[in-house]
């Protein structure tokens, strides 16, 4: 779902899940920013080639009060204790109160992971090298909670339509057939990503999964989409941020 988030009047996509009120949760648009085109306009991510300057203004109009660890995301199964030192992962969790997990995306998949308990919490980059490598296994590994007491979202991301690859991908996820479809050309498939993450989860327990429908490359007004991108000519394109903290 869409709102204001008060002061800075951004748009915002919150969970609808059942989490206890003070776990605060969301993924930013590309709405409400000041990063100029390509990256217009509410652009988090530092290490594509927007104005640093722009970066920085855009991350402070966050209304997340704690500060944000940022990560170096690589498309690894690696989890780190958000506020720690380390920051190359692809996954960060935190059962603390003055810090926030985040991820940034542009087609992969956001997970938010929230105990029912509303006293662990944990935010996971997929994409499709995440799924294979096995981020959201190590990222529920690293909790406190068992996966039958973790409850998980899963973000704006690209649909299956719109996710189109080749015969190497495709034959990484055989096993979840019901995720993939033939593609029109020979040699080509669309797979759903988010159904992969949702089974995995599944699988490994969490027994309360919600999606927020939403397709990072058909919503352009709303967000922002590397392949969408590509596909229009340019060589790079912002970020979102998703966002999850202990308040």
């Amino acid at each position: 779902m869409t709102g204001n988030s008060g002061s800075t009047q951004l748009s915002l996509i919150t969970p609808d899940w059942d989490v206890p009120n003070w776990v605060d949760a969301y993924t930013t648009t590309r709405k409400g920013g000041v990063s100029q085109p390509p990256y217009d306009s509410l652009n988090v991510g530092m290490h594509v080639k927007d104005n640093p300057e722009h970066v920085k203004a855009n991350r402070n109009m966050l209304p997340t009060k704690q500060p944000i660890h940022w990560l170096h995301q690589t498309h690894s199964n690696k989890i780190v204790e958000a506020g720690s030192a380390e920051a190359h992962a692809d996954a960060s969790f935190t059962s603390r109160d003055d810090v926030a997990c985040a991820v940034m995306t542009a087609d992969c998949i956001p997970i938010l992971i929230s105990s029912v308990q509303g006293d662990c919490v944990s935010a996971i980059h997929a994409g499709w090298r995440g799924l294979v490598n096995s981020i959201i296994d190590s990222s529920l590994a690293a909790l406190p909670r068992p996966a039958n007491e973790l409850v998980a979202w899963i973000g704006p991301c690209i649909s299956q339509p719109h996710f189109e690859v080749g015969q190497e991908v495709a034959k990484q996820f055989k096993s979840y057939s019901n995720a993939i479809s033939q593609g029109q050309q020979q040699g080509k498939y669309h797979i759903d990503m988010a159904l992969v993450a949702a089974l995995q989860l599944r699988s490994l327990g969490v027994q309360h999964v919600y999606q927020s429908q939403l397709c990072t490359y058909a919503n352009e007004d709303l967000f922002f989409s590397h392949r969408r991108a590509t596909h229009q000519g340019l060589s790079d394109c912002g970020r979102v941020a998703t966002v999850i903290a202990l308040t």
